[in-house]
């Protein structure tokens, strides 16, 4: 009896070798080596990274080839500051959040939610909004709850409190970070129809900041998706917003 039959022939390592590697690599010290650090670091330039791998580093045919590092520098920029807005509130929001937190699920949350909101709508918004940039990378299901409760608080927001601008950047930012998040923990679908939500309102913005992170992180998805080329496009317009 043969017992080859059925087997299947030994697949390649998935990893290359540390000798491989080690060829590819720029001298130890080197300014080379300083920048390839920095891309392996940092989010935004490793998705810029893929993508100009994708799509190739040389100029496209009757196209001007985008100026890359100065593109990822102003986006990086751009994005810190709106999440560092979002990140300088005050001991309010972290009284409410910590309530929240005690509340024994997500219907009760969203409820209490609620009911701020129809008093402070603006302040509840950003607090959710900080909770769910912090939790990002560390429990991205509850940051995705947090996003979500953001656009339930967000949605109070009436002209008396704020213009209908302000109130849409909000919405924009909530739906953009919650599709980030999703897409983080492999929730494909939900998280294009949270940055889908967010395209439909981000006319009504008139906020460059809130549209440049949008097109930053839209441009993650996009690379994700594989669809490469739209995501340098993002990247360079969110760098001229």
């Amino acid at each position: 009896m043969n017992n080859l039959k059925g087997s299947r022939a030994p697949r390649p390592p998935h990893r290359p070798s540390f000798a491989r590697i080690e060829r590819l690599l720029p001298s130890a010290g080197s300014a080379e080596a300083k920048l390839l650090g920095h891309v392996l670091r940092c989010e935004a330039c490793t998705d810029a990274a893929l993508s100009i791998l994708k799509i190739g580093g040389g100029p496209s045919k009757g196209r001007r080839k985008p100026d890359y590092g100065s593109t990822l520098g102003r986006v990086e920029a751009r994005t810190g500051e709106v999440f560092a807005w979002i990140s300088e509130q005050g001991r309010r929001a972290a009284d409410f959040v910590e309530e929240l937190t005690r509340l024994p699920d997500e219907p009760a949350r969203k409820q209490r939610v609620q009911e701020l909101a129809r008093i402070e709508p603006w302040l509840v918004a950003v607090a959710l909004l900080k909770v769910a940039n912090r939790l990002l990378r560390s429990e991205p299901e509850r940051a995705a709850g947090f996003a979500d409760l953001a656009v339930t608080a967000a949605e109070e927001i009436t002209p008396d409190v704020a213009p209908l601008a302000l109130k849409a950047g909000v919405l924009v930012q909530a739906h953009a970070l919650r599709g980030e998040i999703l897409r983080r923990v492999g929730r494909t679908w939900e998280a294009r129809s949270a940055f889908a939500r967010a395209q439909e309102l981000i006319s009504a913005t008139t906020d460059d900041e809130t549209r440049s992170l949008f097109c930053h992180l839209l441009s993650r998805f996009r690379q994700m998706e594989g669809r490469a080329e739209e995501a340098v496009a993002l990247l360079d317009r969110a760098a001229r917003l």
